[in-house]
């Protein structure tokens, strides 16, 4: 998958989950406040991962974050993810995708318990594949080095204390093209989970 097919995906996802929400004339810019406020998530994520030259393989796993939020509008967050696949490309071996991201989120709009999300993370990303050489060979490796996402999504309540989380993200990460050379790979990530409840603290 082409670097500009995985972002045309990632920004049609994030227009999609947005766009309705921006839409609503009660959803205003968050007021300022005082005080931290902590929320932890955890859920499932789809990873479609490209490998260069040989097509892409579609990943699945889970996903989970923590945030401390120093404001309405602007916290920090921590996210990981490990995905797989049990064969990739045309071979029988599997591949996994695991990273350890973290970065600044950025909250344009709040309504209630509802929000929308930014992020930009960077970190380290590890992946391990294999690739076909021939109709009967295939070479096989892992690589870690640096990675890195962004993207955004939506908040909103369900019923008790459970909030789902939608999220989109363009994530970097490396792997060796058919000639073993490491190239960089460029993935979409999509991930459905749910938020614990939150613990604000004032200063």
């Amino acid at each position: 998958m082409s670097a500009t097919k995985t972002i045309g995906k990632l920004a049609a996802v994030i227009v999609a989950v947005i766009a309705p929400a921006l839409g609503q004339n009660q959803w205003q810019p968050v007021p300022a406040a005082s005080g931290t406020a902590f929320r932890a998530s955890v859920g499932y994520t789809s990873v479609t991962m490209a490998f260069n030259g040989a097509g892409h393989a579609n990943l699945n796993g889970i996903n989970g974050s923590a945030s401390l939020d120093f404001s309405p509008r602007w916290g920090g967050t921590l996210d990981a993810t490990y995905a797989r696949a049990s064969d990739v490309v045309g071979t029988p071996h599997p591949a996994y995708l695991a990273s350890l991201l973290a970065g600044p989120a950025f909250y344009p709009f709040d309504h209630r318990s509802s929000r929308v999300f930014l992020h930009a993370l960077v970190g380290a990303g590890a992946v391990d594949g294999a690739l076909p050489k021939s109709a009967t060979e295939y070479r096989h490796g892992y690589v870690v080095g640096p990675s890195y996402a962004f993207g955004g999504g939506f908040e909103h309540p369900m019923f008790g204390p459970l909030t789902m989380r939608i999220a989109a993200d363009y994530l970097r990460t490396s792997f060796i093209d058919t000639a073993g050379v490491i190239q960089p790979q460029n993935n979409l990530r999509l991930s459905l989970g749910f938020v614990f409840p939150s613990h604000r603290r004032s200063f």
